[in-house]
């Protein structure tokens, strides 16, 4: 089995349409100081979508849409499943995941 990561949704993601990459998880994402195409196939989707990775800051940008499709609230979580560690641009797959537990506030 692939390696998975959670990555847990705040309410600036949910506004601005991203996801943060807490450090645990940025091994597996692109480096440098560059924006950087990277390939995400959604857990509801097949085929793969182009985003914005930012490794400066940490983010992937383009999420807006996914985030209210699925009524993300605070503290709900994306899955990050690495799919292709070498291939250019690099490919992932996002799974969301509702919390039933009540989130911190934040």
């Amino acid at each position: 089995m692939a390696d998975q990561f959670e990555c847990r949704i705040s309410k600036h993601q949910i506004s601005s349409g991203c996801l943060y990459i807490p450090t645990r998880v940025r091994p597996v994402f692109p480096k440098g100081y560059d924006k950087a195409e990277i390939h995400v196939i959604f857990d509801d989707e097949e085929e793969p979508r182009s985003l914005t990775y930012d490794p400066y800051n940490h983010i992937v940008w383009g999420l807006r849409n996914w985030h209210n499709s699925h009524g993300a609230k605070i503290g709900d979580l994306v899955i990050v499943e690495p799919l292709a560690k070498d291939s250019v641009p690099p490919s992932y797959r996002f799974r969301f995941e509702k919390q039933t537990k009540v989130p911190l506030p934040g």
